[in-house]
């Protein structure tokens, strides 16, 4: 109940404060587009970051999957799958590509995306240099779709499908007791 709540203030403040569009119409013409080439985009430069780490580093995955893997396999599977597919991504948009550019960076919305931008791959707490080029590549994407629309919600939504699929994933493979 608490994230439902977390979650209305966020869009709701986000509204008000025109970071998400005003109107009713949440997408136009174009954002399926959009959306399939920024999701088929986030896919590539997890594939091949995840290769490359594998190969530089010895790794395979993040330390911040690896973190989420292990918390589906011991936490609640229910609320974790809705906070990766829905909390996080409209709360890291409204934050990191809204609220820093659009408000803290007003008149230098440029340094704002950028500045949002690293912060998102950091904040994802990347442990060498290969996870922050996969966090930092996934953060260009999404900021190209918000700075291209001049909305969020292209970039929420591709954010929604990249967390929200193997989050998905991840539930059923817990559900079925499948070993990964």
């Amino acid at each position: 109940m608490l994230i439902i709540f977390i979650l209305l203030v966020f869009v709701v403040a986000a509204k008000k404060t025109g970071i998400l569009s005003p109107s009713g119409k949440i997408f136009q013409k174009g954002d399926g587009k959009r959306i399939a080439l920024g999701l088929l985009g986030m896919l590539l430069i997890s594939v091949f970051g995840t290769v490359l780490l594998r190969w530089l580093h010895g790794e395979a995955t993040t330390a911040n999957q690896a973190s989420l893997m292990e918390e589906f396999r011991r936490g609640d599977i229910i609320l974790l799958s809705i906070m990766l597919g829905v909390l996080a991504p409209i709360a890291e948009e409204i934050i990191f590509r809204g609220i820093i550019p659009q408000k803290i960076f007003k008149g230098y919305e440029s340094w704002g995306y950028i500045i949002g931008g690293l912060l998102f791959a950091i904040f994802h707490g990347p442990t060498n240099i290969m996870s922050f080029v996969i966090y930092g590549g996934a953060s260009v994407i999404l900021t190209l779709l918000a700075c291209r629309t001049r909305r969020l919600e292209v970039s929420i939504a591709v954010h929604m499908l990249n967390n929200g699929l193997p989050a998905i994933l991840m539930l059923l493979i817990t559900i079925f007791g499948v070993e990964v």
